[in-house]
């Protein structure tokens, strides 16, 4: 883990820039720092002299800012220091496209939920099934709005920043080693933990259309998030000596696993319908990938960075994140 240095008012912060703010918030995004257990939660990219465009629930925006008491985040930047120009460039077409991005947060959960591993508990299984069948039920509206109203392109679950570097070429990509789910090397993890994905491509799945309630009805409330949290931190702190709780019915297994053959397959038909050009994986990665396994990135520390107001026709209201519970 990297030292958290401050770096004083007068630092100069770039056009092209990546701002990865450090976490805060709710039950959601507490339960996604558990998996990435990292103390960051949400990234932007510098825009102008004086603002940041960034991505959030309610689409994508360029909000002034300010060097001053505010949201403490590390200010990333390429190592070979290119110009900002294609960069801002590609930000622009983002922005001109009306870039949607619904539900974010749940998203890269899911995705999380599937490729990082889990001590199943039938209280737990019953509430991952309630998380991607909200997140399938998002996927499928996000798909017909592309395929049947020619609405604008979607951010699935990648940060918007390593989309914009990604399209100016080979020399702006990022790279990331052993990420949370981007190239990354999971290890074995418990006995008694599962990997949802790994199993999913074992037989054939029923379809998780059997298994979902119309996309109207399919939500996660908070006090569900809270539940899974607190079971998520359970099964990290139970007693070695206890049983393993992994017997789980089959049907709810049986749906489970189902889902994430759902959630999968529609992920990468988002892809393909959207025209993105990246691998599946590149769609979970997470801020703090890009502070803490982007190779090629240089942390120039931190600043207090404050948004002012929004300075484009679209507002944004980002999801808060929380900090890594000590």
């Amino acid at each position: 883990m990297l030292a958290y240095g401050r770096i004083t008012m007068n630092y100069n912060v770039k056009r092209g820039d990546i701002v990865v703010f450090k976490a805060s918030g709710d039950w959601l995004s507490k339960a996604i720092a558990w998996f990435t257990q990292t103390d960051v939660s949400h990234a932007a990219m510098v825009y102008s002299a004086d603002s940041i465009i960034e991505v959030g629930a309610h689409g994508i925006g360029v909000h002034k800012m300010a060097i001053l008491d505010g949201d403490s985040v590390y200010v990333m930047r390429l190592q070979s220091n290119p110009s900002a120009a294609p960069l801002i460039q590609s930000a622009d077409a983002y922005l001109q496209a009306k870039v949607r991005y619904d539900f974010p947060a749940l998203l890269i959960l899911a995705g999380l939920l599937i490729y990082r591993r889990i001590v199943p508990s039938l209280p737990l299984m019953k509430l991952v099934n309630l998380i991607l069948s909200a997140a399938c039920a998002t996927l499928d509206k996000a798909l017909n709005r592309i395929l049947h109203q020619s609405d604008g392109p979607f951010m699935i679950c990648s940060q918007l920043v390593y989309q914009i570097y990604y399209d100016c070429g080979e020399n702006y990509r990022i790279q990331i080693e052993n990420g949370a789910v981007f190239n990354s090397q999971l290890t074995a993890g418990p006995a008694d933990s599962i990997c949802l994905v790994d199993l999913a491509k074992v037989g054939k799945r029923t379809p998780a259309d059997m298994f979902m309630a119309s996309s109207d009805e399919v939500s996660v409330s908070n006090q569900d998030m809270k539940e899974f949290y607190e079971l998520l931190c359970a099964s990290e702190q139970k007693n070695d000596k206890a049983a393993p709780d992994i017997i789980i019915a089959s049907v709810e297994m049986d749906k489970t696993l189902a889902l994430t053959v759902k959630f999968l397959d529609l992920l990468e038909r988002l892809l393909e319908s959207a025209h993105y050009d990246i691998p599946l994986e590149a769609l979970f990665v997470t801020p703090g990938d890009l502070v803490y396994h982007a190779v090629n990135l240089e942390n120039e520390g931190t600043i207090d960075l404050q948004r002012v107001h929004s300075v484009k026709d679209l507002i944004l209201s980002a999801t808060p994140f929380p900090s890594w519970p000590e």
